[in-house]
């Protein structure tokens, strides 16, 4: 029997609808697509477009997008996110740790909001909010953290608080992610017995917050292809950094991961992988956009050619050890 827990770790991800229906999809865009993180533009221009067209459209076509990769489980980010809480409560209570680990999602259930107030309630007052961001972006970690602001305002009795920033600059999490390929490697084999290529793929976000706002988000995606890369010993023309997920008219970070895809499949690469090391779980830009659509793209491109997409970590063992480590450090003088 663990000690009872005095410390809580709450990790936070995006979120993902209820249900794969359209009136599921559609509250979950609806929350997302209004945050202002999410959409920079002035609310005045953006919220007659989302409510007079996006929310109109795309609910019905994202629902059945979600409809290919929804499992019995449920979403397959909050499947995965449930696992890795459960497998480091494991080893929080066979440490004999006073440390109990949950799962949130920004939007969707469960909430941060919901699941901050009722670590609140049960009177545990430290709290570490893990953001299952490898790399920072506003839009990610920045909202997480507008979240817990937003729930500490309504509250007399807030927890001490620790959180991270970015982990793509851990060593552990480099070596996580390397090892991770080469499992997948081993048992499929590797793309250069095939002549072929790694793309590492990483969520765009519009050039603009780069170039203009001054984001480090491209950076850091670059520093973290190139870090796992050196831990893989590639050469620089067996791997290359690309970004999906375009959203809108405007332009995004670039090259554009299924644009690329569709060159070096009509250019005859026999073997493409893609690995996403900016997810932490498998979900739709995963399982969806890259497994499944851009698989089409490639495959179509170049009918001879094989296509692997490599997971996410996951609730691998080697993920559950890289968290482990993770919170065992930013919990120091805590425990």
């Amino acid at each position: 029997m663990g000690k009872k827990p005095q410390i809580a770790v709450l990790l936070a991800n995006t979120g993902t609808p209820d249900d794969p229906s359209p009136e599921a999809v559609r509250r979950y865009l609806r929350d997302y697509l209004k945050d202002r993180r999410i959409v920079e533009m002035p609310p005045f221009i953006w919220l007659p477009i989302l409510y007079g067209s996006v929310l109109r459209k795309r609910p019905a076509k994202s629902a059945a997008k979600y409809r290919q990769i929804w499992t019995p489980e449920g979403s397959p980010l909050v499947v995965h996110a449930r696992k890795i809480a459960e497998s480091l409560n494991e080893r929080m209570e066979a440490s004999d740790l006073p440390v109990r680990v949950e799962y949130s999602m920004c939007y969707g259930n469960p909430s941060l909001d919901a699941q901050i107030r009722k670590i609140v309630a049960e009177g545990i007052e430290k709290l570490f909010i893990l953001p299952l961001f490898p790399q920072y972006s506003p839009q990610t970690v920045g909202s997480v953290m507008d979240t817990v602001g937003k729930t500490y305002r309504t509250l007399r009795n807030i927890p001490a608080t620790r959180t991270v920033k970015r982990f793509c600059d851990r060593g552990d999490w480099v070596q996580a992610m390397a090892q991770h390929v080469r499992n997948y490697w081993a048992e499929h084999g590797d793309p250069w017995s095939e002549a072929g290529k790694l793309i590492f793929s990483f969520h765009g976000v519009p050039e603009e917050c780069v170039k203009e706002k001054g984001d480090t988000y491209q950076q850091e995606c670059i520093d973290s292809s190139k870090a796992i890369a050196a831990a893989l010993n590639l050469t620089p023309e067996q791997w290359e950094t690309d970004f999906q997920s375009k959203f809108g008219p405007h332009e995004w970070l670039q090259p554009y991961t299924i644009e690329r895809a569709k060159t070096l499949g009509s250019e005859g690469l026999n073997r493409l992988d893609i690995v996403c090391p900016s997810f932490t779980c498998d979900c739709l830009e995963t399982n969806e956009e890259v497994d499944l659509g851009i698989r089409k793209v490639y495959e179509e491109a170049n009918p001879t050619g094989h296509f692997h997409y490599i997971p996410c970590l996951n609730s691998t063992p080697g993920a559950i050890d890289f968290y482990e480590r993770l919170i065992r450090d930013e919990l120091q003088g805590w425990l």
